[in-house]
Formats: structure tokens, C-alpha cells, sequence
């Protein structure tokens, strides 16, 4: 099996079997849900829809096809495209599917029979599509294509009418030097008014300064996040493209780049968050610590446990930014991490919804704690939660007023 992708509600796998076809699997047992999902053509990639109800294949041949994830029946007749699909995913609402291939990006309504579909055809000037990604309340989609000429290679993000199919803003294009250089980082805020666009250490163009890989078992394969599924009441941090960061507002064009240089001994950031009103985002930075004379401290002063230099390797900074002026709302939150390789995994970490208050893991003495802090001061938040096992997950209620944590030990939670 590949790709196998995780249901929203964690009751099935969905993977793609030797013979190239779409298979769903009960996670509890193990077993088959379905017969495999027979298709012409040979799957290279699946995903659920956000609510599990349907899921998406993309075929060899440019093809695209719907199921009903209960049933195994086809839920939309077959979607054909001119050239290899780029990206391909769900609205929030699973109502329609958004599908790129060469320089034209197709929304498709999921159901039967497929009424008139919106298209949306780039330009010579803007060249091949590499993904887009529709808005958590459908109405605006972002695309970005890759432009190249004789003398520069550049990315050019569009944002776009989902009813009309026009530009709604003017562009933001980066410099990239690189003409097979990564897709930029983008995410929409949940409530669709801002998105934030960030490079890996270029510089923007013009009026901007500026794949991500979403943790927790949420993949997200096509590049663009069409706002993150939650785990309660905390959004989820995803893996960042380590440059400058610009937020645009949707509705008013105001453009602002985050002022993420000034921490120069905290470069790069590799996490981007909006917070749940969007009017905030959250980023985790990090610097190596090996060789520093002085032992990590905790931005208590506390010491950190005598093995965590040579296990460590990097200290972090979590920081709250207004979208509105670019600038953090305080100087932040700095600690030593004492699991480097698991630190960005969702179980070691959880973020308020309003993004004040950040949770983590930390072991003293071989004994684990959750510390409680506040992101814009850096202070800790009442004392460390102890735990007699090892944490496996922790979340926010979704007010924000209470933290639930999970701990096994021995078998027990």
C-alpha cells in the first residue's frame, strides 16, 4: 500500500494498492471497508474530503475521480483534464472539487450530473499552474504558477472570484533564481479574510516583501491549505518555508510583511499559524544550540535536564504577530527543546485558539511535565503539569479555558 491517508475522523485509511487502485481499510481491525475501487487508469494519489464523505483519486492519465466513501459508489462522473494533474482537492464543504493541470484549474461541483464547472486559464505571463487551493467559505480561490522567461524565474500568486472566475487583486509575485524551486507556503486564515504567503528566504516583488506538510496525521499533498482541520479547539502549526512572511487581507488588498529578520539568531521559522480569529499569526522559530559555552536554560532561568544539550541541538521561539501592522505583540516565548526530532509532532505541542497560550512538553529529572506559557511574555502560566507516563497528545478545548492532556504508562492512560 501507498499513500495512504488518514480519515477525518481517524475510522479509516485510505490507500492506493498494488494493482493501482483506491482502498479502504477500518483502522480498528485492520481490515478491508470496500472491495477495491476499480478505475482505468492507475492511481497516483487519494485524499478524504474534509467531512470523510467523499473521497478523490488522481489518475496517470490526467483523470479525476469521486466516490462515495460509505458506499464505494462513483459520486460524480469521470473528470478529465488536458495534461498531468498538479493538485487536486476538496472545498471545505466537500460540495466541489478544484483540480489544476498545465495552466488552467478546474472547479468541479461533486454529484450528479455535473452542471457547468468554473474555469480558470492563466495567461502566457503567468505560465503553469502549481496548485490553488479554494477558501474555507468558497468564495475566493488562490493559485500559484510558476513564471519563467530568458532572464528570471518567478512565482505569481492569484487570488480569484470563485463564482466569476476573475482576479480580484493584483498579484504577488517572488523572485525565486531557481526555475524547479519549491512552492511558496500559503494558508488561508479560517475565516477566509487573509492569507499569508511566506518563501523560502527570498524577497517579494513590488508592493510584498516573501508543500506545506501539515503534522498530526492530516496530510495535505497539494501544497495549499485550504485552512487546517482543527483537534479541538487549537489550530494546527504547519511546517513553514523558513523566509520573510506577508499576510494580505482579502477584502481591503492591505499587504504586510512580518518583521520575522530581526530575530536573526532565531532563523528559520519553520512554523506558520493563523490564529482562530485571524487577526494573529503564530510562528516557531529555531536555532542550534550544540556549540554554545552556556548550558540552555529555560525562559525561567530554570535549567534544563543534564543530558538535553547533547540530545537538544536547538533552542526555539514561539511569537504572536499582528496582521494588521507586521509587528510581534511581545518580545515571546524562548525554551530549549528537549526533543528536537519530535518537537513540531502535534503530541509535544498545542496552541490556544486565540494563539496567548502555548503548551509543550518538557522531561526533568526523567519525569515528563506540560508547561503552560504565555506566547506574547515568554512567562509560564501557573506550575508544570506533572505526568507519570508519557504524554501522547494535548489539545485546547475550543474557548481556549481548559487543556486536556493524554499520558500512558505501563498500559494505562
Amino acid at each position: 500500500a501507498r499513500n495512504c491517508q488518514l480519515s477525518p475522523d481517524g475510522g479509516r485509511i485510505l490507500s492506493i494498492n498494488r494493482e493501482g487502485h483506491p482502498q479502504l481499510w477500518y483502522t480498528a481491525t485492520g481490515e478491508a471497508a470496500s472491495p477495491p475501487l476499480e478505475n482505468e487508469a492507475e492511481v497516483q494519489a487519494v485524499d478524504f474530503a474534509p467531512d470523510g464523505r467523499y473521497i478523490q483519486a488522481v489518475c496517470v492519465d490526467g483523470s479525476v475521480r469521486v466516490w462515495d466513501s460509505s458506499s464505494g459508489r462513483p459520486a460524480a462522473p469521470l473528470l478529465k483534464h488536458n495534461g498531468s494533474v498538479t493538485s487536486a482537492s476538496f472545498s471545505r464543504d466537500g460540495s466541489h472539487l478544484l483540480v489544476t493541470a498545465g495552466e488552467i484549474a478546474w472547479l468541479w461541483p461533486v454529484g450528479w450530473p455535473v452542471f457547468e464547472q468554473l474555469t480558470l486559464k492563466t495567461d502566457e505571463q503567468r505560465g503553469e499552474l502549481l496548485d490553488a487551493s479554494i477558501s474555507p467559505d468558497g468564495q475566493r480561490i488562490v493559485t500559484q504558477s510558476r513564471v519563467v522567461s530568458d532572464t528570471s524565474t518567478k512565482h505569481q500568486i492569484d487570488v480569484w472570484d470563485a463564482t466569476t472566475g476573475e482576479t480580484t487583486q493584483a498579484p504577488v509575485v517572488i523572485d525565486t533564481d531557481a526555475p524547479n524551486r519549491a512552492r511558496s507556503t500559503l494558508l488561508f486564515s479560517s475565516d477566509s479574510r487573509r492569507i499569508l504567503i511566506a518563501d523560502r528566504g527570498r524577497s517579494f516583488v513590488g508592493s510584498a516583501d516573501g508543500n506545506p506538510r501539515q503534522f498530526g496525521g492530516f496530510p495535505n499533498p497539494n501544497g495549499v491549505s485550504g485552512g487546517p482541520p482543527t483537534r479541538g479547539g487549537g489550530p494546527r502549526l504547519f511546517e513553514g518555508a523558513g523566509g520573510p512572511a506577508l499576510v494580505c487581507n482579502l477584502d481591503t488588498d492591505h499587504r504586510v510583511t512580518l518583521n520575522t529578520n530581526e530575530a536573526a539568531n532565531f532563523r528559520p521559522i519553520v512554523n506558520y499559524q493563523f490564529t482562530a480569529d485571524g487577526d494573529h499569526v503564530v510562528t516557531v522559530s529555531r536555532a542550534p544550540n550544540a556549540s554554545s559555552p552556556t548550558p540552555p536554560q529555560e525562559s525561567d532561568g530554570s535549567a534544563v535536564a543534564a543530558n538535553a544539550r547533547t540530545v537538544i541541538g536547538m533552542n526555539a521561539r514561539v511569537r504572536r504577530w499582528d496582521c494588521e501592522t507586521g509587528e510581534p505583540t511581545g518580545p515571546g516565548l524562548e525554551f530549549t527543546s528537549n526533543f528536537p526530532r519530535l518537537f513540531f509532532a502535534s503530541a509535544l505541542h498545542a496552541l490556544s485558539p486565540d494563539g496567548r497560550r502555548f503548551a509543550r512538553v518538557k522531561e526533568v529529572a526523567q519525569r515528563l511535565e506540560v508547561i503552560l506559557s504565555d506566547t506574547d511574555t515568554g512567562e509560564s502560566i501557573g506550575p508544570p503539569l506533572r505526568h507519570d507516563g508519557q504524554v501522547t497528545q494535548m489539545d485546547f478545548c475550543d474557548d481556549g479555558r481548559c487543556l486536556i492532556t493524554v499520558a500512558h504508562r505501563e498500559g494505562q492512560l
